[in-house]
This record gives C-alpha cells, sequence and structure tokens, in this order.
C-alpha cells in the first residue's frame, strides 16, 4: 500500500504505461503536479526500496531455512537493483547488449533508453535490501543466524 501510495503521489503517472487510464481529451493528469517537488526529492525512491525489500524476503522465503539465505537473498536482490539502475546511466545502449537473443536485447535497450539513473535509487536499493537482511537476521529461526 505505501508503495501503490507513493506511486500515486509522488512518480509522475504520465510516464507510465497505463498513462492512458489518466487521460483526459488534451491533457494528462498526474498527481505530481500538486506535490512541491522537496517531497518528490525526498519520496521518489521509495518504491525502489519497497520493491528490493519485499523481494528480498520473498527470495528468502522460496530459498528455505538454511543459514546463508537471508544473505544470498538479500545480495542477489541489491545487485540486480543497482544493476538495472547503472543500466540506465549510458545514453545509449550498452555494446554488449547488441549480441544475444533478440527479443531480451530490444526489451533491455529499451529500459535503457527510457531509463534514468538516480543515485537515490541506488541508495533505495542498498537501504531496502540492508532492512530486508536486519529483519531475516533478527525475526529467523535459529538455522539462519
Amino acid at each position: 500500500m505505501i508503495g501503490l501510495a507513493t506511486y500515486l503521489l509522488v512518480r509522475d503517472l504520465r510516464s507510465l504505461h497505463l498513462n492512458t487510464l489518466f487521460t483526459l481529451p488534451g491533457h494528462a493528469l498526474s498527481l505530481t503536479d500538486l506535490v512541491p517537488r522537496p517531497v518528490l526529492m525526498a519520496f521518489g525512491s521509495i518504491p525502489t526500496a519497497i520493491h528490493v525489500f519485499a523481494f528480498s524476503l520473498l527470495t528468502a522465503l522460496a530459498l528455505g531455512e538454511k543459514r546463508s539465505t537471508p544473505l544470498l537473498a538479500c545480495v542477489s536482490w541489491v545487485l540486480i537493483g543497482v544493476g538495472f539502475e547503472l543500466l540506465q546511466y549510458p545514453e545509449d545502449c550498452p555494446e554488449f547488449f547488441r549480441y544475444g537473443n533478440e527479443v531480451l536485447r530490444g526489451n533491455l535497450c529499451a529500459y535503457v533508453a527510457a531509463g534514468v539513473f538516480d543515485w537515490w535509487d541506488v541508495g533505495a536499493n542498498l537501504a531496502g535490501t540492508a532492512v530486508a537482511y536486519l529483519l531475516l537476521r533478527r525475526f529467523s529461526n535459529k538455522s539462519w543466524r
């Protein structure tokens, strides 16, 4: 619910693929027009943190009760999250995407072209997985500790 509320209040709905649901003739409705810029800056990366937090917990659940589970789940998701954020840094599709499966290459290049690199999102990835790791270690059964 927090992630959804953040998307509605902080992220620009005009950038979503579902923006046609929020379009009036000649206008696009976005709640970000009503939120002050400092608030947008402060809370814009919350969905990123919630995403890696939730997927770290779900991955740990799927991996089962092994001592390495919390670390493996959290490190995997921080690498995925930060990796995809770093992919948005270049202006053009990286050369190594030009090889391999055409569908995957097209989707990754489209992601890079549409994305905007943000250090706040890198920090949110780190923070979300750190909180997930601490939570898993604190409330897990004794075999994880």
